[in-house]
């Protein structure tokens, strides 16, 4: 699978490295590889850049309430379907989810739009 580094950006008190990936959706990842940072990887096949805004929105304020401890899965029964996994935060916790998911934006949307463009420019070469 083709993969771009963008780079790596605060998010409260961690470093998270992003990565442009072929296809669309987002996920992250706490513990990559022993010794790695955690890791947002965004699909980069979208038409619109608000259709990745879309993706990198959703996994990063997913992954903040998970960072803070508000995710919880419904089931002890090992499985990848979303509807398992509830959020139970309180305001301050709200709060504190949508600063570090803001600043995280903030020092790594410039970035990311580059990447995704430079991404494009290259797709539509090959095609």
């Amino acid at each position: 699978m083709k993969q771009k580094i963008v780079g790596s950006y605060y998010f409260g008190p961690d470093q998270v490295e992003v990565v442009l990936r072929e296809g669309i959706g987002a996920e992250y990842y706490h513990f990559p590889e022993k010794g790695k940072i955690p890791r947002i990887k965004i699909g980069a096949d979208y038409e619109t850049f608000e259709g990745l805004l879309e993706a990198i929105l959703h996994e990063t304020i997913e992954f903040a309430i998970d960072r803070y401890g508000c995710s919880f899965k419904g089931s002890r029964i090992q499985t990848t379907e979303q509807t398992q996994y509830l959020f139970v935060f309180n305001h301050t916790e709200f709060s504190e989810i949508n600063a570090r998911s803001a600043e995280f934006l903030s020092l790594s949307l410039s970035d990311i739009k580059k990447a995704w463009k430079k991404w494009n420019k290259k797709q539509q070469g090959n095609k």
